[in-house]
């Protein structure tokens, strides 16, 4: 099988399982996997072992090394299938956003902890929007019931529903604990951060996402 085909059927299985995705951002997801698994092999192949496999370890170790070598050149074809739709993107006339939610600036006050309003929207809008997880305006529902008007004691009845979270779990818990991060101090305990997810967005147990609450790019547990 070429890299095209690999490519396109790939690509195909991904949107029958995430019907709202778009092919930029499958790319996306596919890059940083496989990224990560070709930093792993690097540390577990050996490259200087040639000639005919004669035990299972040489003979799993030639396969492992085939799967590296079609991952690397795998990789080199999507970045340019990525710039390739970057480019196309750039080449179409922007189109006018006459709704009044974009029309006006939006503002809220942070009373959920010290950091400036400004840098919880820019680091929520980076982690969630432009990863397509919501858009603008679930965006500013959620600073607006999270922050704005917060109370401890009293989370929301209705959840956000998020989007494109089948393969993306492990990241969207990562764009809150690198919130979480921004605390200097740490006074704020880190159960209040992970309810910040839990208790404002569906699928997000308090449980798992609690033992999960980390920067580590290693795929999350049960």
């Amino acid at each position: 099988m070429d890299f095209n085909e690999q490519y396109n059927l790939h690509w195909k299985f991904f949107k029958d399982v995430n019907k709202e995705a778009d092919e930029e951002f499958f790319i996306n997801v596919t890059l940083r996997k496989l990224r990560n698994k070709i930093d792993k092999e690097e540390l577990t192949i050996d490259f200087n072992l040639d000639g005919k496999a004669v035990t299972v370890e040489q003979y799993e170790n030639e396969r492992a090394k085939e799967s590296f070598f079609f991952d690397k050149e795998y990789i080199k074809i999507l970045e340019q299938k990525l710039e390739l739709l970057k480019a196309t993107k750039e080449q179409k006339p922007p189109q006018q956003d006459t709704s009044e939610t974009q029309k006006e600036d939006f503002t809220f006050e942070n009373n959920f902890d010290n950091i400036e309003s400004k840098d919880v929207y820019e680091h929520f809008k980076a982690g969630l929007v432009d990863n397509q997880y919501i858009d603008e305006k679930t965006l500013r529902k959620f600073l607006n019931t999270a922050f704005n008007n917060y109370e401890d004691s009293n989370p929301p009845k209705n959840k956000i529903k998020m989007k494109n979270t089948s393969n993306a779990i492990g990241v969207i818990i990562r764009v809150f604990h690198e919130y979480y991060n921004k605390q200097l101090t740490k006074k704020e305990k880190k159960e209040k951060y992970v309810k910040l997810l839990t208790d404002y967005f569906t699928d997000f147990k308090y449980e798992r996402v609690h033992r999960n609450f980390r920067n580590s790019r290693n795929e999350i547990g049960s």
